[in-house]
């Protein structure tokens, strides 16, 4: 099933498992965050999550996706995955691709991308 199709068609039921998805990596950017802060002397960052944005696309259309530190390892720019288990979060559509623990990465066959898709790839990362 087609990338745009499963983000904006709403599932029968609330529980419903979307299909599996074949992607490929178009861009991978670290995105840290500070979710700690040390006031003691200065002000400086006491924890930091190394999270990852990742825009994807299945040939016919891109989107951004957030890997948490605890998945940002699993994906790698320019490779093609087959991706199940996955969640969309969101309660209407337009939804979001959400990468949890129960989340699994298959190496997938060739995908091409056209350019004008890697354009708006570069435009989903940097507005």
């Amino acid at each position: 099933m087609a990338l745009k199709k499963v983000l904006t068609t709403r599932m029968e039921t609330p529980y419903a498992k979307p299909p599996p998805l074949h992607i490929h990596v178009v861009k991978l950017e670290e995105n840290p965050k500070v979710v700690a802060w040390d006031f003691e002397e200065t002000v400086k960052a006491a924890t930091i999550k190394k999270n990852k944005l990742a825009i994807v696309s299945d040939g016919n259309s891109v989107t951004k996706v957030t890997l948490y530190e605890g998945f940002a390892s699993n994906l790698e720019e320019g490779r093609n995955y087959v991706i199940r288990g996955y969640t969309l979060r969101g309660e209407s559509p337009p939804y979001y691709l959400n990468i949890e623990k129960g989340t699994m990465f298959f190496r997938g066959s060739n995908l091409n991308v056209p350019q004008n898709l890697l354009e708006e790839a570069e435009a989903l990362l940097h507005p």
